[in-house]
């Protein structure tokens, strides 16, 4: 048992270098998932098969950081809205599209301007805090082609995994989302 013990101190590092892999430093539910997976590759660790100790750590605290980031991304799911999607004005349902070409909706269009700006503003104050260059790559990527290209196509541009990808703009849009309800009200 000591030896174990002795192998997970060797190797705290580990968890902590995982865990700022994914900006999760301040988390304090990933940083227990990261120390539980250390304790885990202890547990399983063979030293007969000739492999470090430390390729199996990282291995299992990746993928249980992994797992915890798609539990966050599936709470946090933004909603999305189509174009195509109906809203009621004085009574009548209208297409979003049309609502926004049409300039009888002097109102709504002014709303959307406004929106807009404030969508902007927020876009920007969050790109600004980034701190990887692969992330705002990502991001660069994901503005320029309209927010419509696929994540392969960006994941592939950029020199990254696709998985990288959606984490990285659903977190980026949680954050927008997040800085919009604080600065601007439920906008």
């Amino acid at each position: 048992m000591e030896g174990r013990d002795t192998l997970i101190e060797r190797n705290i590092g580990l968890v902590y270098t995982q865990l700022n892999r994914f900006n999760l430093r301040q988390d304090p539910d990933a940083e227990s998932i990261a120390f539980e997976a250390l304790l885990k590759a202890s547990e399983n660790f063979d030293e007969s098969t000739g492999n470090k100790f430390s390729t199996l750590a990282v291995v299992y605290i990746y993928n249980a950081l992994c797992g915890y980031l798609r539990t966050l991304n599936k709470v946090r799911k933004l909603d999305t809205v189509s174009l195509n999607a109906e809203v009621e004005i004085n009574g009548t349902m209208h297409e979003y599209q049309e609502v926004i070409a049409d300039s009888t909706f002097v109102d709504e269009d002014y709303i959307k301007k406004e929106k807009c700006l404030i969508l902007s503003d927020c876009f920007n104050k969050v790109y600004n805090k980034l701190k990887s260059d692969k992330q705002k790559r990502i991001i660069e990527h994901w503005k320029g082609g309209d927010f419509e290209d696929a994540h392969k196509d960006i994941a592939d541009s950029c020199g990254v995994s696709q998985s990288y990808v959606t984490q990285t703009i659903t977190i980026f849009k949680t954050d927008v989302k997040r800085l919009m309800e604080v600065t601007y009200g439920d906008s």
